[in-house]
């Protein structure tokens, strides 16, 4: 069975010629699969389109997972790192039995700075620190060795009142600092 074209019918008087019924069939394949390929491109670049939002949407998520993962290994590194700092400072206040000169005077200018301004008193440090002590001193105070004072402590003494400045409460406010992220 061939197919012949609805105006080759239609033609009243002549016949209808092969030719042209074949040329309109090859015609109308043409435009069907140009159609059809038309339809599958559109097709196809929908589901690519869909496809690549929600691949776009995936690593977005993933980027963002990775990004809180890496930002909380930070600051539980932070963390680790700052309570080993302490504990290794801790460590080097408790073994070094010498405190450096500059640091007991320091220590001692911050005790006397929170006494009260008077013309003087006791300083008690450790029996190791006492000859470094002195020199730091003002006029009217007197430096005494206590084996109860931990080296690199400096206690004011003035009546009842004490005022201690000690490496281990320096160490303790830089703690407190950096567990607070100020």
């Amino acid at each position: 069975m061939r197919a012949v074209g609805l105006a080759g019918l239609l033609r009243k008087g002549s016949p209808p010629d092969p030719q042209a019924a074949e040329r309109e069939r090859e015609a109308a394949l043409e435009l069907a699969y140009a159609q059809g390929l038309r339809d599958g491109e559109a097709a196809q670049l929908t589901a690519f389109t869909s496809a690549g939002e929600e691949q776009a949407a995936q690593h977005a998520a993933a980027i963002a997972a990775a990004f809180a993962a890496q930002q909380s290994l930070a600051e539980t590194m932070a963390e680790s790192l700052a309570e080993l700092a302490i504990q290794v400072a801790r460590a080097v206040i408790a073994a070094e039995p010498l405190v450096r000169p500059e640091t007991l005077r320091s220590l001692i200018a911050e005790a006397l700075a929170a006494a009260p301004a008077e013309s003087g008193g006791i300083v008690l440090v450790a029996p190791n620190s006492e000859a470094a002590s002195r020199s730091a001193l003002p006029p009217g105070w007197t430096c005494v060795a206590d084996p109860r004072i931990a080296a690199g402590t400096a206690r004011a003494m003035l009546g009842p009142s004490a005022f201690t400045a000690s490496l281990e409460r320096r160490l303790c406010q830089l703690a407190t600092r950096m567990t607070e992220g100020d």
